[in-house]
């Protein structure tokens, strides 16, 4: 290992054991309540490092903290999409929501500090987190008009309809936050009547059940 690769290790195990210390402080007492020097002891690194990593300070971490969950969710839908996309309706809402559960538990102190601190965030970093979650899955409407278009569902109103599907998912990520890990996606019971639900009502008239084909799906 060069000593350039060895200061880039160095300097990333920093950062990330910032981010951790940040997650676990925020978490404990809160974004308000938690100060930079605290953070950096946690950390076990030096005083005035974390500004090194994270110029604007709390903000920019906790900023960090909110783009690493939603790009590994994003990494995970990437890896999974192709196989998802090719499953029947009943198998894909299935799926997607179980991704979506693992996804949100383990993310569970994220959510935690989410939903405490959102009244104390400042006006354009809500606006900015809400755009961020926006666009994450901005790509449902789209899969589900490409399973429309091969005949599995009716056309209908694809926004509303993927906000419908993400609706469970916002249920469960906001009781994890009120340490409660009992709604929709935590029962395969309930999960299976909600699939059950959505399958009855999106289906077109007069076709049978059918998964949407090798194409459907293919950016």
């Amino acid at each position: 290992m060069t000593e350039e690769s060895s200061r880039l290790k160095q300097a990333e195990a920093s950062r990330e054991k910032l981010l951790a210390a940040a997650l676990a402080l925020f978490g404990e007492h809160g974004y308000s309540a938690t100060g930079v020097r605290s953070i950096n002891r946690l950390a076990g690194v030096a005083d005035g490092l974390l500004y090194h990593y994270f110029p604007q300070g709390k903000k920019e971490i906790f900023q960090a903290l909110i783009q690493n969950q939603a790009q590994e969710l994003m990494e995970e839908v990437k890896r999974c999409w192709p196989d998802l996309s090719r499953l029947p309706l009943t198998e894909f809402l299935d799926q997607f929501w179980q991704m979506c559960l693992t996804h949100t538990q383990a993310q569970q102190q994220l959510a935690v500090i989410l939903v405490k601190e959102w009244r104390n965030m400042e006006e354009d970093f809500r606006r900015q987190l809400e755009r961020f979650f926006r666009q994450i899955y901005a790509w449902l409407p789209g899969e589900l008009k490409k399973r429309a278009a091969a005949g599995e569902i009716r056309t209908m109103d694809f926004q509303s309809a993927a906000y419908s599907v993400l609706a469970p998912v916002l249920e469960h990520y906001l009781l994890l936050a009120c340490n409660y890990d009992g709604g929709f996606l935590s029962s395969p019971r309930r999960r299976r009547q909600l699939n059950e639900y959505f399958v009855a009502l999106w289906r077109k008239e007069g076709a049978q059940p059918k998964g949407p084909g090798p194409d459907v799906g293919k950016s």
